[in-house]
């Protein structure tokens, strides 16, 4: 009985040593990682990739507000353009009677030729007071149209076409001399007045299509 008693702490006593043995074995282990580096080192090793993730970020999320803020600096629309300009008053006020207004806030991309106000005060007498009237809107609308074309051409790119499909049908002839660029006979005298729906280019005279016959206003 003494015996088997003995045996039996014997047993008891080798359980113990093997449990201590793999317990010591395991909190060896926690320090190293399966391909031997340190496991105190990977807390350091994720704050710095959260820190390289956060300033790519930051980066790039100061880039998109500086492209943000640079459109921002342009009026909204070709129609702001023109009211932000004084010499384009009357084309502002003829824009709006011809109903056209909503047209030059789209999202386009417009390229707008803008005649001056002494552009219509060239017009023969009494031809801009007629196109102003409510019953001779249509011709209003086939003028200005004429000085619209879709998409947007800065003054490089004009200056590489030899004509341009207006709104309102007709084409646009583009001519050069030197460093002059004429559209259709009138002469571009500013350049990229730019809007984020489009681009104005000043012209010193009303463009108008062949269809129009002044006699047909009332």
């Amino acid at each position: 009985m003494l015996k088997r008693n003995r045996m039996c702490l014997m047993s008891l006593a080798g359980v113990i040593a093997m449990i201590s043995l793999v317990t010591f074995g395991c909190h060896n282990g926690d320090d190293k990682n399966m391909d031997g580096s340190s496991s105190s080192a990977m807390p350091e090793k994720m704050d710095k990739d959260k820190a390289d993730d956060k300033r790519m970020k930051n980066k790039m999320d100061g880039e998109m507000n500086d492209r943000v803020g640079e459109r921002m600096d342009e009026p909204a629309t070709i129609v702001a353009v023109l009211s932000d300009h004084n010499q384009f008053s009357t084309l502002d006020k003829a824009v709006r009677e011809a109903q056209l207004t909503r047209v030059l806030q789209e999202r386009g991309p417009y390229t707008l030729f803008a005649p001056t106000d002494d552009a219509f005060d060239d017009l023969p007498d009494g031809v801009l007071e007629k196109l102003l009237k409510p019953e001779n809107r249509w011709y209003l609308q086939m003028i200005l149209k004429y000085h619209v074309v879709k998409g947007q051409y800065d003054m490089a790119k004009i200056g590489q076409e030899h004509d341009l499909r207006s709104l309102e049908g007709q084409k646009l002839i583009i001519r050069t001399d030197g460093d002059q660029i004429y559209v259709s006979g009138a002469r571009v005298t500013n350049t990229d007045l730019i809007s984020r729906n489009g681009v104005v280019h000043q012209i010193d005279k009303v463009l108008l299509p062949d269809r129009f016959d002044v006699n047909d206003l009332r």
